[in-house]
């Protein structure tokens, strides 16, 4: 038995890298805030921190007897991972707590029982998390720098502080790999600094995948015109220089050489397919794939010349046409590079591509899964439900494709429930049992209620709308996934998420058709679904551990009574908008009026101003469109 008090220092031996000393201050900051401030000594302490250089990477061992503590990993991040491990185990401080709020009451001194645990990654070589669409992150506090882009979003660069909270948190969760941002131009500092703070954290950074080699439309149209060239970024119509622009994008980010994953592949502005951007891109889809698969065998030697040499990890991202013509045989990839495929946003679900495409010998394989997706997808709310994503995973698994693996997470606070179970996935894919993770989880929450509030969740994620088959059939069509039929699942495939209620009013206000337009009834039984949840939630919150309240309310009730306002708004869009009088489209907003109301305690103490970028879902925006007929 180990008296942890305030008296006890803590000792870092030997040569140690700069990201486990800042884990270490981390460590320092936690044990203050659990003891008070404590006396600090670096030497002979009785909490010992080191890196052995031996053993399976990303490896940790623990112990603890009565007269020390001994965390020891085998390189960098097992040290790292070691840190924040007995943090959890041991101190019972939430992996997710930079975002989640979940801390420990403080006390005087603890006994920390006679223990010994080691810990190593199973088989996912790569576990990250990509913030993708992150409107919240960006603008929630100021002084990150600005960016030059011509595009409605992203005008801001997320503040360091902000992303040394996700930085932590995904440590702290043991994933080694982030994609900080959904641009990140290196060739402006401040967005540099993005990549700055990634590593030197110990976790590996890669790209978008509309920015390979971390060249965006958008960048390369920037640099051509800081030349005083014509716009014209074609690599089929321009490309000696868009080879020279990959070159230089490439050795600046070469200066991080041994943390990045070098993403390749060609696609156009906006995240479109580079035909929507260059016209002299052929119809024929032979061509098509021969001129990606050749933009993608330049940038892959581009990295080998600007490294020197062939020890360098890359990824090419299957994303829609990518998808298709892969498949078909007319895109090929180098052979070490990583081949990522998809999930469809909407439902979180892989399409057909992925079951059907030859995996072959001697290729790594990965996945690009989302519990975050805009436009029509999960963005302020959960709505992915774990039996969902173990079942994807499992099929990751059984097909030899979980070498990779990079999760959607958004803004990561509101759907970070959704970003914990995968990283506890990933780690281990090979033993994970999703009952044995929610039920700890829960537990670990919500103490003595886990085992009611693992019943109350899944009523949460019963409550949306089922948009069945034909709608996930028409949204595949549409935007150019491989739908896959599945017939019979123990969850529901595709649900009426916000992104889902928000696209359809706007369809509808444009006076465009979809399937969902008609599935009144099926929104009407939803809405009555998350209201009955709502009462009854407000009387369950008093009844829970006094220290889970708060989560409870901004994680739980709140995301239950957002998504009840929004099918309330979008039931009443449906039923009286075209037509209607200017009070009655006020009555129809109410219910968003009350979302910026309810979200108020989602913003209390050191949250204030969460909202103020919130414009991917933009609940004031669709006040606007549904009061004055303006979006």
């Amino acid at each position: 038995m180990f008296c942890l008090d305030r008296h006890t220092p803590v000792c870092i031996r030997g040569a140690v890298a700069p990201a486990v000393k800042l884990a270490v201050r981390d460590l320092e900051r936690d044990l203050d805030r659990l003891l008070g401030m404590r006396a600090k000594v670096l030497s002979a302490a009785p909490i010992e921190i080191l890196t052995t250089g031996e053993g399976v990477p990303e490896s940790f061992a623990v112990t603890v007897d009565k007269n020390r503590i001994r965390i020891a990993g085998s390189d960098t991040l097992g040290t790292v991972y070691g840190i924040y491990d007995f943090e959890y185990r041991l101190l019972g401080i939430d992996p997710m707590t930079r975002v989640s709020g979940l801390f420990p009451a403080p006390f005087d001194q603890k006994d920390l029982p006679d223990t010994s645990y080691t810990d190593a990654p199973g088989e996912t070589r790569f576990r990250g998390w990509f913030l993708n669409d992150e409107d919240l992150l960006t603008d929630f506090k100021a002084g990150g720098g600005n960016r030059d882009i011509d595009y409605p979003f992203y005008d801001h660069v997320m503040h360091p502080d902000v992303l040394e909270m996700v930085i932590e948190s995904a440590l702290r969760c043991k994933i080694n790999l982030l994609i900080p941002s959904s641009f990140v131009d290196i060739m402006n500092p401040a967005e540099e600094q993005l990549v700055r703070a990634v590593t030197r954290r110990g976790l590996y950074i890669s790209q978008h995948h509309v920015e390979p080699l971390g060249v965006s439309w958008f960048s390369a149209a920037k640099y051509m015109k800081g030349q005083g060239l014509e716009e014209n970024v074609s690599f089929l119509g321009n490309r000696t220089k868009m080879e020279e622009i990959w070159r230089e994008y490439a050795k600046r980010w070469a200066k991080y050489r041994t943390h990045v994953i070098w993403q390749l592949g060609l696609r156009g502005k906006a995240d479109r397919a580079v035909w929507k951007s260059d016209s002299t891109i052929p119809m024929n889809e032979a061509a098509r794939g021969a001129i990606i698969t050749d933009a993608i065998q330049t940038q892959y030697d581009i990295v080998r010349e600007v490294l020197g040499n062939e020890d360098f990890y890359s990824t090419v991202t299957l994303w829609l046409e990518g998808a298709e013509l892969y498949g078909k045989g007319y895109l090929r990839t180098p052979e070490g590079s990583t081949v990522i495929f998809s999930d469809i946003g909407i439902n979180q679900m892989f399409g057909q591509d992925f079951f059907t495409t030859e995996r072959l010998p001697g290729r790594t394989y990965g996945v690009y899964y989302h519990v975050g997706y805009w436009t029509e997808g999960p963005h302020l709310a959960e709505a992915c439900t774990p039996q969902k994503m173990e079942a994807a995973y499992r099929a990751a698994k059984e097909l030899g494709s979980l070498y990779y693996s990079i999760l959607n997470v958004a803004n990561l606070r509101e759907l970070h429930r959704g970003a914990h179970m995968n990283a506890a996935l990933v780690w281990a894919p090979a033993c994970f049992q999703l009952e044995e993770y929610l039920s700890q989880r829960y537990a670990f929450v919500f103490g003595k209620a886990g085992g009611e509030m693992q019943v109350q969740a899944q009523r949460y994620f019963d409550a949306f709308a089922d948009l069945g088959e034909e709608a996930l059939r028409a949204f595949c069509q549409r935007h150019g996934f491989y739908y896959r039929h599945y017939g019979q699942l123990h969850f529901k495939n595709c649900v009426a998420n916000d992104g889902v209620l928000r696209t359809v009013a706007r369809y509808l206000a444009r006076g465009s058709d979809r399937p969902e337009i008609g599935y009144i009834d099926r929104f009407v039984e939803s809405e009555r679904r998350f209201s009955a949840l709502c009462e009854e939630w407000k009387v369950l919150k008093d009844r829970l551990p006094s220290s889970s309240r708060e989560y409870f309310e901004i994680f739980y009730l709140l995301q239950a009574e957002y998504m009840l306002r929004m099918t309330r708004w979008l039931i009443g869009f449906l039923q009286g908008w075209k037509g209607g009088t200017p009070d009655e489209k006020k009555k129809i907003a109410a219910p968003l009026h009350e979302i910026l109301e309810l979200r108020r305690v989602a913003e209390r103490g050191p949250w204030q101003g969460w909202y103020n970028g919130e414009r991917k879902i933009g609940v004031s925006l669709l006040i606007q469109l549904t009061e004055k007929d303006i979006y």
